[in-house]
C-alpha cells in the first residue's frame, strides 16, 4: 500500500511503480531522487569500466592488462604502503588528539575551557594545503622557523626536525583532521548515561580506569566511524603529501593517480586502475568497522532523566588545559603566526627581520597576480549556488529517507552514502572520466557538479537530523487542510527546517571555498579556485607571495565563520561538517 506522504497529494509508492497515483510533488521527488542515484553511481561504474580497458589498434575491449602494469610498477607497491602508513598514522594522530580533546570539553572541568572549545574547529575551517605550508616554514630543514631557532640559539648541530618527511606529512594531516574527531565523538560523550561511569569510581576504579575502560568503549561506535572517514579522507588528500612528500620522494596513491593523468595523453585507463586500488582499500576498511560493532550494545542514552556528571580533574585541570592549548598552538598559532610573518618580510631566511617588513607581497597578490580576483570570484561562486543546489537536494532526500519506507528508500540510501565511502580524488576522477566527452567538461560546472555531488551526504546527514524532530502530523495537517504540497512546504515545512538547512549550507560554503582534491583534476584555465591558485603560487613563487596569498585566504575563510556564526548563533556552525 503507498504511504501517505504530505508533499504530494496522494502518495509517494513505498516502491518503484504506480506511477499514476503520484502527484507533482512525488513526480519532483522521485525525479531527483533517481538524479541523486545516477550522480553518485555512474562515475563509480565508469571509473570500474574504464580501469578494465584497453585500447589497441584504435579497438578497446576489456582485460586486467591495466591492474597487471600496475603489480609491474615498483611505485605503485611503494605507493599502496605510503597511502596505508599516511592514512594509519594520520587517523591514529586524529583519534587521540580529538578524542582526548572531546572528553576534555565535554566531561572535564578543564581550566579555560569555555574560551577554548571554539578555537578546536579553527583547522577544520582552513584547508590542510595552508596548514602544510605554514609548518613548511617552521620545520623546514633550511629556513623553517623552529629548526633555525634550535641551531641558531639553542646550539643544535643540526635542524632536529624535518617536515618533508613521512612523520611531517602524518603530523600535518594529523592536526588537520582532528576537528573531524572532536566532532564526531563530542556528542556520544555529552549524552552519554553516567551510571556506569559512577559505579565504576564506586568500586575503587580510578578516574583514568574509568576512562579507558567504560567511558571510550561506549563511544566505540562514534570512534570507529570517524577513523574509518579519516581514513577514507586522508587516504585520498593530494595537498599535503603533494607539497610534503613529492620533494622527499615520498609518493602516495592520490599523487599517483595526479601524475598518471597529466601522462595519460588522453587515456585514462591507468590511471582509473591506480584509483581503483585506493577504492577498494577504503571498502576494504569499511567492511571491517562494520564487523567490529557488528552484535555489540552501546545504549548510552536511556528514558530515564539525567545529566552527564563531570569529572574533578583536580590539579590535573591544568594539564588538560596545557593539552588543549598546545594543539592551538600546533593548529592555529604557530602556522598562521609564522605565515603572517613570512608574508610581511620581503624575504625569508627562518627568522623573523623586521627591518625586511614590506606590505609588497600583499600588493603583489591583490593587484598583480592575476589568478587572485578570478580565483576568489569562482570560488564564493561555487560555494554560494553549489552550498544552494546541494541543500535543495539534500531537503528532498531527506524527506523520502524519513518520511517514507521500502526497497527504493533503501537503494536511495545507499547511493547518497556512496560518495563518502570513496576517497576525494578517486570520486573526482570518476567524474572526469564519466563527463570527458560532455559539454560541462572544461567549465566550471563540472567542478560544481563533483562538489555537490561528493559533498551531499553531509548536507544529506543535516537536513535528515532536523527532519526527524519534525512531526509529520504537522504537513499532514496542511495537506487535510487543502493546502498543496507546495504550499505545505513555504508555509510549514521551511519554517520548522530552516535552521537546520541553513546550518548544511553554511558547512557545504566553508567546505567548498577550501576544496582542491576535486578542483586539482577539474579546472581549466579560466576556472582556477582559491585553493588552485595557491597551488600554482607554491609552484612558482617566492615564499613571502605564498604567505600572503596563504594568509588572505585564511583570513576570509574565517571573516565569513565569524559572520555565519555571529548570524546564525552560537553552536550552529560545523557540527554537520564531520562527514567529509
Amino acid at each position: 500500500m503507498a504511504r501517505e506522504g504530505s508533499w504530494g497529494g496522494s502518495a509517494w509508492p513505498g516502491r518503484v511503480g504506480a506511477l499514476s497515483n503520484l502527484t507533482f510533488g512525488g513526480f519532483v521527488m522521485a525525479g531527483l531522487s533517481l538524479l541523486t542515484i545516477f550522480l553518485a553511481g555512474f562515475p563509480i561504474l565508469t571509473l570500474v569500466m574504464n580501469s578494465l580497458t584497453v585500447e589497441k589498434d584504435g579497438a578497446a575491449f576489456f582485460s586486467f592488462q591495466n591492474y597487471a602494469a600496475l603489480l609491474r610498477n615498483p611505485r605503485v607497491a611503494a605507493g599502496v604502503v605510503n597511502t596505508l602508513i599516511v592514512a594509519l598514522g594520520t587517523a591514529a594522530l586524529a583519534s587521540f588528539a580529538g578524542v582526548t580533546l572531546a572528553w576534555i570539553n565535554a566531561r572535564t572541568n578543564s581550566a579555560a575551557k569555555r574560551f577554548l572549545e571554539p578555537l578546536n574547529l579553527i583547522p577544520f575551517y582552513l584547508s590542510p594545503l595552508i596548514l602544510a605550508v605554514g609548518w613548511m616554514f617552521l620545520a623546514s630543514p633550511r629556513m623553517g622557523l623552529i629548526n633555525k631557532f634550535f641551531v641558531n640559539t639553542l646550539g643544535f648541530g643540526a635542524p632536529p626536525f624535518d617536515i618533508y618527511s613521512m612523520p611531517g606529512i602524518i603530523w600535518v594531516m594529523g592536526i588537520s583532521f582532528t576537528p573531524y574527531m572532536y566532532l564526531f565523538t563530542i556528542g556520544s560523550l555529552q549524552k552519554m548515561d553516567p551510571a556506569l561511569e559512577d559505579s565504576a569510581r564506586t568500586t575503587g576504579a580510578s578516574m583514568l580506569r574509568t576512562t579507558l575502560t567504560i567511558t571510550i568503549p561506549l563511544a566505540t561506535p562514534s570512534i570507529l566511524f570517524g577513523f574509518l572517514l579519516t581514513f577514507i579522507t586522508s587516504a585520498g588528500l593530494f595537498s599535503v603529501p603533494a607539497v610534503l612528500g613529492v620533494p622527499a620522494q615520498i609518493g602516495t596513491l592520490p599523487v599517483l593517480v595526479y601524475e598518471a593523468i597529466e601522462n595519460s595523453k588522453g587515456s585514462f585507463s591507468l590511471a582509473s586502475a591506480t584509483g581503483m586500488i585506493l577504492f577498494v582499500l577504503t571498502v576494504f576498511l569499511i567492511f571491517a568497522q562494520r564487523w567490529l560493532i557488528a552484535g555489540r550494545d552501546y545504549t548510552t542514552v536511556t528514558g530515564k532523566g539525567y545529566r552527564p556528571s563531570v569529572v574533578d580533574l583536580g590539579r590535573w585541570r591544568w594539564a588538560a588545559f596545557g593539552f588543549n592549548l598546545l594543539y592551538l598552538a600546533a593548529g592555529v598559532f604557530l602556522p598562521l603566526g609564522v605565515l603572517f610573518l613570512v608574508s610581511i618580510s620581503n624575504s625569508w631566511h627562518g627568522h623573523f627581520d623586521p627591518s625586511r617588513v614590506t606590505l609588497a607581497n600583499y600588493a603583489w597578490v591583490l593587484f598583480e597576480f592575476p589568478l587572485t580576483r578570478d580565483a576568489i570570484q569562482n570560488s564564493l561562486f561555487l560555494s554560494a549556488v553549489g552550498a544552494t543546489v546541494a541543500v535543495g537536494l539534500s531537503l528532498v532526500i531527506s524527506y523520502v529517507l524519513v518520511r517514507q519506507s521500502g526497497r527504493f528508500r533503501d537503494v536511495l540510501d545507499f547511493f547518497v552514502n556512496l560518495p563518502v565511502s570513496v576517497p576525494g580524488i578517486v570520486f573526482a576522477m570518476g567524474i572526469l572520466v564519466a563527463y570527458i566527452k560532455t559539454p560541462i567538461y572544461g567549465t566550471i560546472w563540472i567542478m560544481m557538479l563533483a562538489y555537490v555531488t561528493r559533498y551531499l551526504p553531509v548536507s544529506t546527514r543535516n537536513t535528515m537530523a532536523v527532519m526527524l524532530s519534525v512531526s509529520e502530523e504537522l504537513e499532514q495537517s496542511s495537506r487535510m487542510c487543502g493546502a498543496t504540497w507546495l504550499r505545505t512546504l513555504v508555509r510549514v515545512s521551511w519554517p520548522l527546517i530552516k535552521a537546520g538547512a541553513l546550518a548544511a549550507w553554511l558547512t557545504l560554503f566553508l567546505i567548498y571555498m577550501r576544496e582542491l582534491n576535486s578542483s586539482i583534476l577539474l579546472f581549466s584555465e579560466g576556472n582556477e579556485v582559491m585553493s588552485i591558485a595557491l597551488y600554482v603560487i607554491l609552484q612558482d613563487s617566492p615564499l613571502p607571495h605564498v604567505a600572503a596569498y596563504s594568509f588572505i585566504q585564511c583570513a576570509l575563510v574565517l571573516a565569513a565563520v565569524t559572520l555565519f556564526r555571529r548570524w546564525m548563533g552560537t553552536g550552529e556552525l560545523g557540527g554537520g561538517g564531520s562527514a567529509t
